[in-house]
C-alpha cells in the first residue's frame, strides 16, 4: 500500500513492479494535480527512467537542457553557462529535463496502466492505521472501502504525512528564513521567445523566469522586505516581475504560491512494516 499519488508514489509503484510486486496507491485528492509546481527531473531521476525502460516520454514532452546560458532581462544578453555535459563521466544522463509535475506524474500514472498492475485510487485519504507482525490495517476516508489489510505502508505523502503522523515521527532540520513565490504565466506574444532561463538584477533577492512549455513561464522570486504573502501573489505583484523579466504587455496568471525552502527529514525511515 502506497499513499500518494505524486512523483514519488507513482515512481515506487513502478519500481515496486519490478520487483514482482502489484501495489496499490491511495490518492486524497479526486484528481489528479493540475498545476506545474517541480518542473525540473535531475540526471539521477533520467537514470532511473532509462533502467526501467520508461524515459523516451520524458525525452520527446519535455525539453533536455545540457548547456543552458542565462540571460540578464536588463541587458538582454547572456551572462553565463552552464555546461551540465561535465557530468558525462558519472551519468548517461548529463542534463535537466524541464518538464511540468503534473505532465511527469500523466506520464508515470500512463506507464503503470500499461501494466494493469498497480490500482490507483483517488479520493481516498489514510486517517489512521495500526500495524502488528504480519502486516498493516488502514482505516480509509472516501470511496467503498473503509478498512483495508496491507502486507506494508509506505508513505510519499509529502510534508504533511499521514504517515509519518501515525508514526508519531518529527521532521528534523531547519526552514530557511527566506521567502519565495512561484507563479506561472502565460504570454501570447512575441516576448514568448526570448530567450532563456532569464535574471533580473535586484539589490537583495532573486527574480527568475524559465519557459516550462511553449508558452508557460515560471517566475521565481524572493518576497521583498515586509512584502506579505498576499501582496506577493496579487496580480499588481506579479505584473510588475513579468515588466522587469520580459518587458510590458499581456499576460495570463495560471497559478501563484509562496514556499518556504526547508533542509529537513524524518529520524527514520521503516518502522516495522510501515516505511
Amino acid at each position: 500500500m502506497i499513499a500518494g499519488a505524486g512523483p514519488v508514489g507513482l515512481s515506487m509503484a513502478l519500481g515496486l513492479e519490478r520487483q514482482g510486486f502489484a501495489p496499490l496507491v491511495l490518492e486524497k485528492n479526486d484528481i489528479p494535480a493540475e498545476h506545474s509546481r517541480a518542473p525540473g527531473i535531475l540526471p539521477r531521476t533520467l537514470e532511473v527512467f532509462r533502467a526501467w525502460g520508461i524515459l523516451d516520454p520524458f525525452l520527446e514532452q519535455g525539453e533536455f537542457l545540457q548547456r543552458p546560458q542565462i540571460w540578464s532581462a536588463r541587458t538582454q544578453s547572456p551572462v553565463f553557462s552552464l555546461d551540465l555535459r561535465s557530468l558525462q563521466g558519472v551519468t548517461a544522463e548529463s542534463g535537466v529535463v524541464i518538464l511540468p509535475q503534473d505532465k511527469t506524474e500523466k506520464l508515470l500514472r500512463e506507464e503503470l496502466l500499461k501494466s494493469g498492475r498497480t490500482e490507483l485510487r483517488f479520493g481516498h485519504e489514510l486517517e489512521s492505521f495500526e500495524q502488528d507482525e504480519e502486516g498493516v490495517t488502514l482505516n480509509i476516508k472516501g470511496g467503498e472501502a473503509q478498512r483495508i489489510r496491507a502486507k506494508f505502508l509506505l508513505g510519499c505523502d509529502g510534508a504533511h504525512s499521514a504517515v509519518r503522523a501515525g508514526l508519531a515521527l518529527p521532521l528534523e532540520g531547519e526552514t530557511y528564513p527566506s521567502r519565495l513565490m512561484l507563479a506561472d504565466v502565460r504570454l501570447s506574444d512575441a516576448r514568448n521567445d526570448l530567450p532563456w532561463p532569464r535574471f533580473f538584477s535586484l539589490r537583495k533577492g532573486v527574480l527568475a523566469a524559465l519557459r516550462i512549455e511553449r508558452n508557460l513561464w515560471r517566475i521565481i522570486g524572493t518576497l521583498e522586505g515586509r512584502e506579505s504573502e498576499e501582496e506577493a501573489v496579487s496580480r499588481t505583484s506579479i505584473e510588475s516581475k513579468v515588466n522587469k523579466l520580459f518587458g510590458p504587455g499581456e499576460f495570463e496568471l495560471v497559478w501563484a504560491s509562496i514556499f518556504r525552502i526547508h533542509c529537513r527529514t524524518s529520524p527514520h525511515f521503516r518502522c516495522g512494516r510501515v516505511f
